[in-house]
């Protein structure tokens, strides 16, 4: 990997003038995906349509054995939100034995 330097007049000549001519080597980590980020988080993305009675149960199972837990949100600020993920938490703790709840507020 190599850095960009500026172009124009803050930039700078490089007397390694091999990477203008080649492209960069590409490493791809992960097998290509033909859905968009917001098009994998709908369909792995849990719905509920009551918060009090929300079957909370096919959540916990993906959970699984996990010890983070992270619950995001793009209304900021709902009280839905607030209240469901207070249930979520409640059994995160009760069902799963977390110790540790951290807030991003």
């Amino acid at each position: 990997m190599r850095f960009v330097p500026l172009i124009g007049k803050e930039g700078w000549e490089s007397e390694d003038s091999e990477w203008q001519t080649k492209p960069p080597r590409v490493v791809q980590s992960r097998p290509a995906v033909s859905l968009s980020l917001p098009g994998l988080i709908a369909k792995r993305a849990e719905e509920f349509t009551k918060l009090e009675d929300a079957d909370l149960e096919p959540l916990l199972d993906r959970i699984g054995d996990a010890r983070v837990v992270l619950i995001g949100e793009a209304s900021h600020g709902t009280s839905e939100f607030y209240r469901l993920r207070a249930r979520i938490t409640q059994r995160l703790i009760e069902s799963k034995n977390f110790e540790i709840v951290a807030a991003e507020a």
